[in-house]
């Protein structure tokens, strides 16, 4: 039994696996980061790849060996801190050009 969670139930068979499956089809159906909201294009490339990596894991159900799964959660941890304090400094300026 699968969940859409991305960590394993007391209650699964094989957790790991499941977990594997949410993963992937998480990466594939870009839940977590999709294209529409990236502005740069090296960062839309690089998304893609992943997804296509996922859309191939998914199709095969193969889902040892998943240094790709560590290098994608690496690069939505890191376009969401970019992010944040892109929005952080934009925020600061313009209560800066509404103070003076």
């Amino acid at each position: 039994m699968y969940t859409s969670a991305e960590y394993i139930r007391p209650w699964q068979v094989n957790g790991k696996y499941s977990e594997a499956v949410a993963n992937y089809l998480g990466m594939e159906s870009s839940v977590r980061l999709g294209n529409h909201q990236i502005d740069g294009l090296l960062d839309i490339f690089i998304n893609t790849v992943f997804v296509q990596i996922a859309r191939i894991r998914n199709k095969f159900l193969f889902y040892k060996f998943p240094v790709d799964k560590m290098l994608y959660k690496s690069f939505v941890a890191n376009f969401y801190r970019k992010k944040a304090l892109q929005e952080k400094d934009a925020a600061e300026q313009k209560q800066a050009g509404v103070i003076r």
